[in-house]
This record gives C-alpha cells, sequence and structure tokens, in this order.
C-alpha cells in the first residue's frame, strides 16, 4: 500500500460551500434557490445484519423397538394409542439370500426361492385409524 494514498471510502468534506448559480428572471417562475451541500452520510464497510431466531419445536417420539409382530404404539400422525397394523414387505434380507444362492450355483431360477421366505422379509407398521406409516422392522 502506498502510505499517502486516498481512501476509497472515506467521506467527502468540503471547506467551503460552492458558490450559488447566477440567479436568471423568468417572468413567471419564482427566483432560483442556492445551491447547498447536501448532508453528509457515513457509510461502514461492515453490514449490520439482524437475525431473528424461529421458534423451534421438539417432538418427541417414544417410539419401541418394533418386531415382526403387530405392537401397541403411539400414532406420530393423529397422536392416538394404537396397535399397529402390519404388512410384509421385500427387504435386503430376501435380496442377500437371492444373492448367496445365486453365488452357490443356484442360477435355474432356484436362487428366487427367498423371496418367498416371510421371515427375511421386512416389516412395515402402519395405524390402523389413519394408515400413516409408524414404523419399519428390518431382518437385520
Amino acid at each position: 500500500e502506498q502510505p499517502n494514498a486516498p481512501l476509497l471510502n472515506a467521506p467527502v468534506v468540503y471547506s467551503e460551500v460552492p458558490q450559488a448559480y447566477p440567479q436568471v428572471q423568468y417572468a413567471s417562475s419564482p427566483p432560483a434557490q442556492p445551491y447547498q451541500a447536501a448532508p453528509q452520510v457515513q457509510y461502514s464497510n461492515s453490514p449490520q445484519a439482524q437475525y431473528v431466531q424461529a421458534p423451534v419445536t421438539y417432538v418427541s417420539t417414544n417410539t419401541p423397538k418394533l418386531s415382526g409382530n403387530p405392537q401397541v404404539a403411539v400414532c406420530p400422525s393423529c397422536r392416538s394409542n394404537i396397535t399397529t397394523k402390519t404388512e410384509k414387505v421385500v427387504g435386503i434380507g430376501n435380496i442377500l439370500g437371492c444373492a448367496v444362492c445365486f453365488l452357490i450355483g443356484c442360477q435355474c431360477g432356484c436362487c428366487l426361492i427367498p423371496f418367498c421366505i416371510e421371515d427375511l422379509k421386512d416389516t412395515e407398521h402402519s395405524c390402523p385409524s389413519c394408515n400413516s406409516l409408524v414404523g419399519k422392522s428390518s431382518m437385520l
């Protein structure tokens, strides 16, 4: 940096007021006002941001560890005490069983047998009144 370099954001200060414009008289207009210096405005390089903290709502869900059988729980959607409705769906256990069968030589369609085994499937628990998903129980 140069020691005598002017500052870029420094306020401009006039030492004297500029001379007024010459007054010209027109037939229908009032006399012109002399030039007045604008008020000084100070700027800062750092903007002042205002932050507003939004309210935070914490929802506590004490869902028990779900198993393959219907469970007593509180529905997170309708907040009622329920016994969950269960449904078996294909999950990671079925896919891993199929891969193992394929690797040991069951390529003639026998590798699809794990998809018929209910104990390898995942269990989805849902609310019987509002049908929302409460949780999912996986074999793994």
